[in-house]
């Protein structure tokens, strides 16, 4: 058996590999974006999950694949509501990032005031990998939440988000985020 190294694994060469430990690190991108473009981002994922309903309709296709990729602007919209109410929390980007598209958070039931039903639907967004299955598993697609459910899920977080980020205080706290990051080499 081989001796597992970093090389071995990889199918870098050693020298790859040194090379890599030089190269500075980049930032990752997303982490200077202010939360009302996150907002903003998600409105538009949230404008192209509906016409890609309304052309999945119209066009037809093959039962559940014709609306993967609404189903997957619909998971991707309500994701960055949620990574905006994080930021807007005191979450750093990378800790966002970690979650790994986890929707699922009491946070946003208490804080946002998201509906029951729609805190189990994110739940089990995250539990069945909805998200993952949206953008690489066709197969998989009619074993997933009904679309209408996504959708109504969507609209719901996206306005409780929407009001939760524009309160007056939260304003406020978004100006002085800006202002830090605005501050940073």
């Amino acid at each position: 058996m081989p001796h597992l190294t970093i090389a071995y694994v990889t199918g870098y060469s050693e020298k790859d590999i040194g090379m890599m430990d030089q190269t500075p690190t980049a930032t990752y991108p997303g982490t200077a974006t202010s939360i009302p473009e996150i907002m903003d981002l998600a409105a538009q994922y949230h404008q192209a999950a509906a016409v890609l309903v309304l052309n999945a309709e119209q066009v037809g296709g093959p039962g559940p694949v014709r609306y993967g990729p609404a189903r997957f602007c619909a998971i991707h919209a309500v994701e960055l509501c949620l990574n905006a109410f994080l930021r807007l929390e005191g979450a750093p980007p990378k800790a966002v990032r970690a979650r790994m598209h986890n929707l699922a958070d009491d946070r946003f039931v208490t804080t946002i005031g998201l509906r029951r039903k729609t805190a189990q639907h994110l739940h089990s967004l995250t539990a069945q990998r909805e998200y993952l299955i949206a953008r690489y598993a066709p197969d998989l697609l009619a074993q997933q939440s009904q679309l209408n459910r996504m959708m109504a899920t969507l609209v719901e977080v996206q306005a409780k988000t929407h009001a939760f980020v524009n309160r007056p205080a939260n304003r406020a706290k978004i100006l002085d985020l800006s202002r830090r990051a605005a501050a940073l080499p």
